[in-house]
């Protein structure tokens, strides 16, 4: 997933409903009372099914200089990047990602990093995801630039909540035709065609504009030509955070304004009109699983695996599949996990586990069979709540200590070489362990 510099704003300007009352330093600001909605802040903690930790640090916010944040914070500009929030088991940053060792890095613009304790306070944090991927945040199209600003939501010790907005162009360079489209990024003297190399990463620039029937938006109702049809090139996306006390982890959450996700399901949870939108726990995996009960292992997987959640039957049947593809789990929890290849107590001693609120595609990606697996959930799709409103969060992401001793080494037919492998994983143990982690009621 390459990415450009910067290229344009959006022309959507971002509603943010009025937060409560608060100040802090570091360019922040008083926001006023917040009302119902994707900023508003939540008080109460969720608990999970079994898993529990005594007592437990109070939550925290910070920014620069370790400066505490109070709800109600604004923070702009580079500070963006400064701020944590911290629990005394794990923390979430906003660190720019290594990638590659690109200096300065210019990928993975929208991901977030958990680190995790390796045992009790005072065991120092450990890094849970790759340094190059994070959280894998991507929507529609490459990010061209990090986070504008921030609001912190809550923060009262129990709960913390973070949102972070990007002004994110789904224009990006690409080998598609434009449709007659000019794409901002285009600044050469000569006419926007394809033979002067001017083309889009989607198929007609950005993406269709769509009703609450799944019905493209025309600009005309009398015309037909693929040009008169309505498309979004940038959104203001929304990422929100959350921390609670005693937690191993964080809830996420993604909201765009123009909502691009499918209007209230109606044109399938999985349709790919709308571009992907993923998170993940970053690759490196060795064994995956999933609470539908399927397990992919790699290296040696050749395509992408399905975890049996919510299949991509729209492609097809891919080969290398789980043997009853597709057979999805209809009724929750549904959740992923993933042992890292690299999980050795001086590297990653975690098994690191997504679940999810509502029934979404999650896949392990292998590009060729030598890769190793990269958990993604495919399609972070907005759901349509009791209350008429996007639910405020999709997935839980976090991370346990467990290094395994089912290591023992292993070869591929077709891969040169000797590897790790996990032969007896994943045990009975670690799956209950992690069904105890799911989280009882979800944040409104």
């Amino acid at each position: 997933m390459p990415h450009h510099p910067a290229l344009m704003k959006s022309m959507v300007p971002l509603a943010l409903a009025a937060l409560a009352a608060g100040c802090a330093k570091q360019e922040a600001e008083d926001l006023g009372t917040a009302a119902h909605g994707v900023y508003a802040p939540t008080q109460q903690t969720q608990g999970f099914q079994t898993f529990s930790c005594e007592g437990g640090d109070p939550v925290v916010v910070t920014g620069t200089d370790g400066l505490v944040l109070q709800a109600g914070a604004k923070i702009v500009g580079p500070g963006v990047r400064d701020i944590v929030l911290e629990n005394g088991i794990v923390k979430v940053t906003y660190e720019l990602m290594e990638q590659y060792g690109a200096d300065p890095p210019k990928n993975e613009l929208g991901a977030h990093m958990l680190y995790r304790r390796a045992g009790a306070t005072p065991a120092p944090y450990v890094r849970a995801f790759s340094s190059s991927y994070g959280d894998w945040t991507y929507f529609v199209a490459p990010f061209q630039q990090g986070a504008t600003e921030a609001h912190v939501l809550t923060s009262n010790g129990d709960v913390a909540e973070v949102s972070f907005v990007f002004e994110h162009a789904l224009d990006y360079p690409g080998p598609h035709d434009s449709y007659g489209y000019t794409p901002a990024f285009w600044t050469e003297p000569e006419p926007c065609t394809p033979a002067n190399g001017c083309g889009c990463f989607l198929s007609g620039c950005g993406v269709l504009d769509r009703d609450h029937q799944g019905n493209a938006i025309r600009i005309s109702p009398f015309c037909d030509d693929s040009s008169c049809l309505k498309r979004i090139h940038s959104v203001t996306l929304v990422k929100t955070i959350r921390v609670e006390r005693c937690a191993e982890g964080y809830f996420a959450g993604l909201h765009s304004d123009p909502n691009i996700n499918p209007r209230d399901g109606l044109i399938g949870n999985n349709n790919n009109a709308q571009g992907e939108r993923e998170m993940g726990t970053g690759g490196w995996n060795a064994v995956t699983w999933s609470s539908a009960g399927n397990v992919f292992k790699t290296p040696g997987q050749p395509t992408h695996g399905w975890l049996g959640i919510d299949d991509p039957t729209y492609m097809g049947i891919p080969p290398a599949q789980y043997p009853s593809f597709p057979a999805e789990q209809a009724e929750g929890p549904w959740w992923v996990a993933d042992l890292p290849y690299f999980n050795h107590e001086d590297e990653i001693p975690f098994v690191r586990y997504i679940v999810l609120e509502h029934r979404l595609e999650a896949g392990v990606y292998s590009w060729t069979s030598g890769h190793l697996g990269s958990s993604v959930i495919h399609y972070v799709n907005e759901e349509v709540e009791a209350d008429g409103l996007p639910g405020r969060y999709q997935l839980f992401i976090g991370a346990m200590p467990y290094v395994s001793e089912d290591e023992e080494p292993c070869t591929f037919p077709d891969l040169a070489g000797t590897y790790r492998c996990f032969p007896n994983e994943p045990k009975p143990q670690v799956t209950s362990a992690v069904i105890d982690r799911v989280p009882n009621t979800w944040p409104r």
